[in-house]
């Protein structure tokens, strides 16, 4: 059985503060960053004023982003919309994943719309080695910010936005570049950064950018990759396998007059750990799920683990969702990655079949989602 500790972080003191707009050379015109396509942002520039609507709340949230989603052509159901909400409310890092790579760019598209903002995405590279590759590419003698610095830019010249950036093609096996992101991701309320190198070659450690805290960095793995996420990643990131189609667009449907703000929305998931609670036999099956997968591997769930499944559950709970189905997301987007992260479910055995046990456990119509998982986890 898992037990949570709650420990405070030590953060570093750093003097020296990295601006990108005194960065000599530093082009905002639209580049191809190390290979890749960067997002045209003169044409989608983030908003600095925005009507938020302070009396919205989370199922209205999630009603008026399925909404917004089917006006643009995407069917989004309510579990997937509940599901990054929550996601959101648990972590900074969330992996997003659908067969039709293209829908997601789609989505990804209409969900920065949805927020106001602009479509921060970047394809990633496997030249990608540093930070510094990550947010600046230099090219034909001068640098030239990325979408993702962009991103952190306007995090923090609007820090009432909810902001996000998106990387495509990831290789996590090449995850390097994104060691110093996961600073952050571990503790973004505090003060952490990023160190930037501004030399030619990105040698040396460079100078620190302080993160913005409402930022969020979504994640789509490239269709060559059909291994596990490692478990360091898993720890920290939600996986939100988006059920969604293309549908002909409807533009008679209302627009997103439920925005919040940042700081509106971290307040809604405080109140919702508050306030929402999985009952304390659907605790114990998840303690079982636990045991059951210590027997196949050495698998436990930290104490980090332990307090986003608290706070995702507690927050789909308060999106509108029921417990049962509360339990079968955190199953399917948490709790079976972590498990995949460590043990093959190729190998299961008829005596300990992880499909068996999820229904025997939690009932058969209880864990659709998660089953659904399960197989795709064994086909992969």
């Amino acid at each position: 059985m898992f037990k949570i500790f709650k420990k405070k972080k030590k953060v570093e003191e750093v003097v020296e503060v990295f601006d990108p707009e005194k960065l000599n050379n530093l082009s905002d015109k639209k580049t191809e960053h190390s290979g890749v396509e960067a997002d045209n942002i003169e044409r989608q520039q983030v908003e600095s004023e925005h009507s938020f609507n302070s009396n919205a709340t989370l199922p209205e949230v999630c009603e008026s982003l399925t909404a917004f989603m089917n006006k643009n052509g995407i069917e989004l159901d309510f579990s997937s919309a509940r599901g990054l909400i929550s996601a959101m409310g648990t972590t900074r890092l969330v992996f997003l994943k659908h067969p039709n790579t293209e829908l997601i760019r789609k989505f990804i598209q209409v969900l920065s719309e949805f927020f106001k903002i602009g479509n921060y995405y970047e394809n990633s590279s496997t030249l990608w080695k540093t930070t510094t590759d990550v947010l600046l590419a230099y090219k034909n003698g001068e640098y030239k910010k990325s979408n993702v610095l962009n991103a952190i830019m306007a995090g923090k010249k609007d820090p009432n936005n909810i902001l996000f950036t998106t990387l495509f093609n990831v290789y996590p096996s090449s995850f390097t570049y994104f060691d110093d992101f996961m600073n952050y991701v571990k503790n973004p309320i505090s003060s952490t950064g990023v160190y930037i190198s501004s030399g030619k070659g990105n040698k040396g450690k460079g100078q620190f950018l302080e993160m913005p805290k409402n930022l969020w960095f979504f994640m789509v793995l490239s269709e060559e990759f059909d291994q596990p996420l490692s478990k360091s990643i898993t720890d920290y990131a939600m996986v939100i396998n988006l059920g969604m189609r293309e549908v002909e667009p409807h533009y008679d449907i209302f627009g997103n007059d439920k925005l919040m703000s940042f700081n509106q929305f971290l307040r809604k998931i405080n109140v919702a750990a508050d306030e929402h609670f999985l009952n304390e036999d659907l605790w114990k099956k998840i303690d079982r799920f636990e045991d059951f997968m210590d027997l196949k591997t050495d698998f436990s769930i930290g104490n980090k683990a332990a307090c986003q499944l608290e706070e995702y559950t507690a927050a789909y709970i308060a999106c509108g969702g029921e417990e049962k189905d509360a339990v079968d997301s955190v199953l399917t987007n948490k709790l079976l990655p972590m498990a995949n992260s460590v043990f093959d479910f190729k190998e299961d055995t008829e005596e300990r079949n992880t499909a068996a046990f999820l229904d025997k456990t939690f009932g058969e119509d209880n864990c659709i989602y998660a089953q659904k998982e399960l197989d795709r986890m064994k086909s992969r």
